[in-house]
Parts: C-alpha cells; structure tokens; sequence
C-alpha cells in the first residue's frame, strides 16, 4: 500500500537526484552547477548578490538577485547581472531564465533585454513574471 506523506531533505534530495538521474538517460545532458557573486561592505557584510544554477541543456536559471535597499539606484543590480551573463557566456549558456514578481524589478529586467515569456495573476493586481534572454 502507498501513503502520501511530507518529506523530509534528505528524501528531497533523493527526488532531485531521480530526477537529473531521468534527464540525464532521457538527454545524455548533464550540467548542474551553482554560480554565485557578491557585494561586500568595508566590514566584510554582504549588502547585495545574485545566485544561479546551471542545469541540462546548459540553461542559466538566475534564481536571486537581491540588493539591499541603501545600496539601491547605484548600479549594483545592473553590474551583478553583467557579471553573472558574461559567465554565462564563458560557460557556453545560450539562455538566460528568471522570474520575477509585479511589485520587485519587472522594468529593471527589460531594461537589461530579457523578454517576459509568461506571467500569472498570483493574486489580486499581483502577478509573477518569467523573463528570459538569448545570450
């Protein structure tokens, strides 16, 4: 007999392994890497990053671009960005993917050139973004 259940880590883990395990026989691609920068402040605090992941197929998922908010309107979000595309290129990446809610950087990301590719209503007037860009 099969029970549902909540999971624990260790068993998500176990799922994501499956997974790329899957993808993998399925593709014969497998690429999965973290990439991460920083901003730090003359006490060595980190005011602002990006992270992202590389996954099959070579596609760059920008999964947190975060700046905090006294060190905003200065380039800083702009530059991380660059930063994290021009690593992407080294890494050969040909597409860019990230996502984005209606009250945070929808017009700072099509400033940069990535194009909404879909977007939701999550609730009333709030809506969530995915944006992507062909490097």
């Amino acid at each position: 007999m099969l029970v549902i259940k909540e999971i624990n880590e260790e068993d998500q883990t176990k799922l994501e392994v499956g997974l790329h395990d899957y993808d993998y026989k399925m593709t014969e691609a497998i690429y999965n890497k973290k990439i991460s920068f920083g901003y730090y402040d003359d006490h060595n605090n980190l005011v602002a990053g990006i992270t992202a992941k590389i996954e099959g197929y070579k596609i760059m998922y920008i999964e947190t671009l975060f700046v905090n908010e006294s060190y905003r309107h200065l380039g800083i979000g702009k530059t991380l960005i660059k930063q994290m595309e021009e690593r992407a290129i080294f890494e050969g990446i040909k597409l860019i993917r990230l996502d984005t809610f209606s009250w945070q950087a929808l017009e700072f990301y099509k400033k940069l050139g990535y194009e909404v590719a879909t977007s939701y209503e999550i609730s009333d007037n709030a809506y969530e973004y995915i944006l992507i860009k062909r490097i």
